[in-house]
């Protein structure tokens, strides 16, 4: 052997033990007050791609509105808040709103600025004192 090779003391390679990380199984995210897209779609009975298309493009309500489900991205999975869940469902559930309740652009653009003040203090709920 060369004479520089022997000279040099045997030095082995040691890597540091690290300990083994616990994961959880794959497929499985903590989701406190959560629910996975898939865990939802199971629960509804629907397929994964119907939930996900609920919290891109939303579904019609009962009063014709189209309402989005909130969903947030969790290390790479979509969740949705259980709340929120809840929310979005009561909202599908509400009726159309009546004529009485909120006037067309078309019928708000006729009225004249009192009619317009009025119909403002009525939507907020102001009771108009002294005026007939």
């Amino acid at each position: 052997m060369h004479a520089a090779l022997m000279a040099r003391p045997n030095k082995t390679k040691t890597r540091a033990v690290m300990p083994r990380r616990t994961t959880r199984p794959r497929g499985v995210v903590e989701t406190t007050g959560r629910l996975l897209l898939s865990e939802l779609a199971r629960r509804e009975g629907v397929s994964p791609a119907t939930v996900w298309r609920w919290c891109r493009r939303g579904s019609l309500s009962a009063g014709g509105l189209r309402l989005v489900l909130p969903s947030i991205r969790i290390g790479g999975r979509w969740a949705v808040e259980h709340d929120a869940y809840i929310d979005w469902t009561r909202r599908l559930a509400e009726p159309a709103p009546t004529a009485d309740e909120h006037p067309t652009l078309a019928k708000v653009r006729r009225m004249t600025p009192d009619e317009l003040r009025r119909e403002s203090a009525r939507a907020v709920g102001i009771a108009e004192a002294g005026r007939a």
